[in-house]
């Protein structure tokens, strides 16, 4: 396995933004893109069934009414008391 030096000045600790990846070596960089792909696949893959079943549990709530009526009468008396 070849081993490729780093850019002077650049941290790992530092954060990954494009400007630093852009100063990496090429075989770094794309080492770098392909463990952040690889990383994130298995994120979404258990994202996506989680997402579907909570969707799926409010289809079984019961569906509540906030308010029949859109004045409220609380309100309104403590602006009248307020003036």
């Amino acid at each position: 396995m070849d081993t490729v030096a780093l850019p002077p000045g650049f941290s790992g600790a530092a954060g990954a933004s494009p400007a630093v990846l852009a100063t990496l070596p090429p075989a770094v960089h794309t080492a770098y893109i392909q463990a952040v792909t690889a990383s994130l696949h298995p994120v979404f893959l258990w994202a996506v069934p989680f997402a579907a079943t909570g969707f799926a549990i409010t289809w079984l709530l019961k569906e509540v009414p906030l308010r029949k009526t859109v004045a409220s009468p609380a309100a309104a008396a403590e602006v009248s008391v307020a003036d």
